[in-house]
């Protein structure tokens, strides 16, 4: 499980600057929201304040500059945090730029002394680094005033390496303590905002910083008309999207991290892409089946790039791995890291021979035996087209890809080929014919010089020998071979499949209905299309094709994953704006009840959303879906409508329809 460690420092009483009111304890309420609501260890917790007791180790704990540099110094001397754990740093007090540097004043700090005696953010920073923690968060509340705005002197402007800093004011600005909350006003807002569950919550970076930045401004204007900005800074930029706090994210949060990983592992960013696939397997609590096959992925990576650097695995489930091209992969748990492929299929295949030649390493046979097993799955004879391919299941494809990947140690497989397929200037999707011969070349399947096409028995002749034959070149049968004749841009048609694979997200059904199409149909905003799957696959979860609707038994009957599935789908790739349960909400604020059907209610509902005009009356599915295919227009919960081409919406196919649109107003 993830680890969190906390760093807490609040200072009331300086030696020789104007003392202060309440960072004293607000670094107190920071120390019992880490312990009580983020579980942080007795052990975990690093506590200074004025008159805080000596340590387990019998060590003074006042925040003075030998402290606290020493602390610093002997503490964050060897890495004691994992990857995957966050580290936090809160201090509340006194800080002051000096020399183009920013500083943070210890008890014993004052102006006149600096910067002998301050302590510089940028070297607290590195030695937050040491930690191990791949995650270190800095809540800076200095510059602090009690009300005068000449009494501070402003931090933010240095840059910190590696580090996610949430300053409490810009750097011009001063940090205002506000004496009817008996607090600071930032560490007020950090506190609400690190205790927001439910919808609205600061899980991630990105939205903990919006209502920072959101929030302050109101509290300070509200108490001493003045507008107070947090200042944050995000080093690198790929952690806009990470999770500060893992257990409120949704899935959203999560599939937004996935999407970062997968493009990240594209772009050859092995350590980024570990980085962000560890905190998508920490917010799903240890137990994302994509984040494991992503690091056995990453791991076969590794063993073909010798450029790389070796990737430190620790803390899933307990695992302590070094991954690296040149050593062995060892820990407590290995097979969390290179578990046993699962034999996947939608289509009942048998994989048991495919994985028995693989590892033998007969590479003709088991590249001949993927051909017929492509071709049995997608119930053709001879090849592949495109519209095929699209239709592959997921569950086959990836099973394929992973036991040629896993037995070739990351040499052969679909995945492999994808990537080479990009490195030679190809796109996922299209094929080009000169981006073909690049790939071909490359794969030794074509010799350039010689515009010549190697033979299928050539090649694989010469393919026995595994150390001799080139990385990608397997499998070939499938593409172009003696038993499948395949279509050349099957290549990047299926590195195109594979990729939709790889990141989607999870979607539970039921009743074993793909949602990857309506997933595609959400992404592309082809909203009309959606709509219109979207019916017929609720349809199709209720056994209710033949009728097209649902009443209410079915309604009531209807399996909840499904159901949050395709919510999901709506919300997620509409920035909240369509969606069932987004309809729900205004169901309720026009009078609706969940359990109860009023014809007026739901008139007024229809209007909101722009089904059913006063004067014009219910509106046609064709001109309300024409005016709805640009989302910026669209009304909020204008989606999904669950209607068909040329139906028009009168009272007869309201109250016939009626009960399948009520889907969206069940309890969630």
């Amino acid at each position: 499980m993830a680890r969190n460690c906390a760093v807490i420092v609040g200072i009331n009483d300086y030696d020789e600057i104007s003392p202060l009111k309440y960072a004293k304890s607000d670094a107190e309420r920071m120390r019992d929201f880490f312990m009580q609501d983020l579980g942080v260890s007795q052990d975990d917790l690093y506590f200074f304040t004025d008159d805080s007791p000596r340590n387990a180790q019998g060590r003074k704990t006042q925040p003075t500059y030998g402290t606290l540099k020493s602390f610093l110094g002997d503490r964050f001397e060897n890495p004691f945090l994992s990857a995957g754990d966050t580290l936090w740093f809160y201090f509340s007090g006194h800080g002051m730029p000096c020399e183009g540097r920013d500083y943070l004043l210890p008890s014993d700090g004052n102006p006149r002394s600096m910067p002998a005696l301050g302590i510089a953010i940028s070297d607290v920073t590195e030695r937050l680094r040491r930690s191990g923690a791949d995650n270190v968060v800095m809540l800076i509340d200095a510059c602090r005033s009690d009300g005068a705005k000449n009494a501070g002197m402003g931090i933010g402007e240095e840059k910190q390496q590696g580090v996610i800093t949430f300053f409490s004011c810009s750097p011009s600005q001063v940090s205002y303590e506000i004496d009817e909350i008996g607090q600071g006003a930032f560490t007020n807002v950090l506190l609400e905002a690190l205790r927001i569950q439910g919808e609205g919550n600061c899980a991630t970076v990105e939205r903990f910083a919006n209502y920072l930045k959101d929030r302050v401004p109101q509290v300070t204007q509200r108490y001493k008309q003045y507008r107070q900005v947090p200042y944050v800074k995000i080093e690198p930029e790929t952690k806009l999207h990470y999770l500060l706090l893992p257990k409120f994210a949704n899935l959203t949060d999560i599939a937004l991290l996935r999407e970062n990983a997968l493009e990240a592992e594209n772009e050859g960013d092995y350590d980024l892409a570990f980085q962000l696939w560890l905190r998508v397997n920490v917010a799903a609590g240890g137990s994302d089946m994509k984040a494991v096959k992503a690091f056995q992925r990453l791991a076969n990576k590794q063993m073909t790039d010798s450029s790389s650097k070796p990737i430190v695995v620790t803390n899933i489930s307990h695992c302590r791995t070094i991954i690296s091209g040149n050593q062995t992969i060892s820990g407590d748990n290995i097979a969390k890291v290179s578990p046993k492929i699962e034999l996947r299929s939608a289509k009942g295949i048998n994989y048991r021979e495919l994985e028995r030649l693989l590892q033998a390493k007969e590479w003709r046979e088991a590249d001949e035996l993927t051909a017929k097993l492509m071709l049995e799955v997608s119930g053709q004879p001879n090849w592949l087209e495109e519209e095929h391919i699209n239709i592959f299941p997921c569950k086959d494809l990836e099973t394929i890809d992973q036991l040629w990947v896993h037995h070739s140690n990351g040499k052969f497989g679909f995945s492999v080929q994808n990537n080479i397929w990009l490195e030679c200037g190809g796109k996922i999707g299209q094929f080009e014919e000169e981006v073909w011969k690049r790939f071909a070349a490359k794969v030794g399947w074509y010799h350039p010089s010689k515009d010549e096409w190697r033979t299928y028995k050539d090649f694989m002749q010469e393919t026995q020998n595994f150390q001799k034959s080139l990385p990608a070149s397997l499998p070939r049968s499938i593409f172009w071979g003696e038993l499948a004749v395949g279509w050349l841009g099957a290549i990047s048609a299926l590195g195109h499949k594979l990729t939709i694979c790889l990141s989607s997200l999870e979607l539970p059904s039921a009743k074993g209905i793909d949602y990857r199409e309506l997933e595609q149909l959400l992404k592309a905003q082809e909203w009309r299309k959606s709509d219109e799957l979207t019916h017929k696959l609720i349809c199709q979860v209720a056994d209710r094709i033949k009728e097209g609707w649902l009443d209410i038994e079915h309604i009531n009957n209807f399996p909840y994953e499904d159901l949050h599935t395709i919510d999901q789908l709506w919300v997620n790739h509409s920035n909240g704006k369509f969606g069932f349960s987004v309809q729900k909400k205004l169901w309720l604020a026009c009078g609706g009840k969940t359990s109860d059907y009023d014809m007026d209610v739901f008139k007024r509902f229809a209007e909101n959303v722009g089904w059913y005009q006063r004067k014009g009356g219910w509106r046609t599915y064709d001109k309300f879906m024409n005016e709805t295919q640009n989302a910026q227009s669209a009304l909020l919960a204008s989606l999904p409508a669950l209607g068909e081409v040329g139906v028009v919406w009168d009272w007869t196919w309201v109250t016939r329809r009626l009960p399948c649109a009520l889907i969206a107003f069940r309890e969630f």
